[in-house]
């Protein structure tokens, strides 16, 4: 059970040596009867343990000494944190598998909304990743602005963290509450082009094929897919009459009006960035919509 209490005070200088990677900091303490679960002080360090501080340190030897003390592992500080979260904020690969071996728990999200899976891909540990990731941590956790683990690899760059994402079942249909982009759009944006062919090598394909399976089902040869496996999915424009030169063109779908049944697309740019000076909105049927399954680029 998750809990911030615990029984007894901890020195500042005790905590600052442990976070510094001093083994003997914590050994001193143990050796004169202090207890492996204090805290420091609320004003200076939101009463971490001395776990918390370890996982800090980047020397999983500390860890590894308050687990053998039977250290709380899933014990949290005053704003929600947890020895595994710092582990993964440190990145220290070692550490992290102690912790999860040791029965932390994966899914804890703090008073952001962020999980431990979420600060080792928002700082692109992917050591940290893949350990959260085969322990089975949730990949599609979302912090207080709704932002994923995948999104944070994709505004940042990180394309090892987010491939074990994907590969992981992260979904890349998900949007941030702010701005409403989606991890795509955040790598194009901020010219991760990597990381955009493989979001659309995960994305593209098995949405084709659940649109392939839904007009088998429906009978309906050459019909566009339904509403909803349109969204926030890469299209190119074709077939339009009124406006010919937007034939060829390639987008992101962004919305859906029912009342029309039209889609907005979010065109790409020239040079494939996401200048948000650049984009350019279109409105289209489904039929004058194909879905995107080639490598991105400008029209022909």
């Amino acid at each position: 059970e998750l809990s911030s209490k615990s029984p007894m005070a901890l020195p500042p200088a005790v905590l600052t040596g442990v976070v510094d990677g001093a083994l003997s900091s914590a050994e001193d303490w143990l050796r004169r009867g202090g207890h492996v679960d204090a805290r420091g002080p609320e004003h200076t360090w939101r009463k971490c343990t001395l776990l918390m501080a370890a996982s800090l340190s980047g020397n999983d030897m500390i860890a590894r000494l308050l687990l053998e003390h039977r250290a709380s592992v899933d014990l949290v500080d005053s704003q929600g944190g947890t020895a595994l979260m710092a582990a993964c904020l440190k990145g220290d690969g070692p550490t992290i598998s102690a912790l999860v071996a040791a029965g932390a728990s994966l899914d804890v999200q703090n008073a952001d909304g962020f999980s431990a899976l979420i600060y080792a891909s928002l700082y692109g540990h992917s050591d940290g990743v893949r350990a959260l990731v085969d322990a089975g941590a949730s990949v599609d956790l979302q912090d207080a602005r709704l932002r994923t683990a995948l999104l944070y690899t994709c505004r940042r760059g990180h394309a090892p963290a987010a491939r074990l994402l994907l590969e992981a079942g992260a979904r890349t249909d998900l949007c941030e509450g702010d701005q409403q982009r989606t991890a795509l759009q955040w790598a194009a944006e901020n010219g991760h082009t990597g990381l955009v062919s493989l979001l659309e090598t995960h994305a593209i394909t098995p949405l084709v094929r659940a649109a392939d399976d839904a007009d088998a089902a429906a009978g309906a040869d050459g019909a566009p897919p339904a509403a909803d496996l349109l969204l926030h999915q890469r299209v190119r424009i074709v077939g339009l009459s009124a406006r010919p030169q937007l034939n060829g063109r390639i987008g992101t779908v962004t919305t859906y009006d029912s009342r029309s049944g039209r889609y907005g697309i979010q065109l790409d740019d020239g040079d494939r960035r996401w200048a948000q000076n650049a984009w350019k909105k279109v409105a289209c049927v489904a039929k004058n919509l194909q879905l995107v399954t080639d490598a991105p680029g400008a029209a022909p």
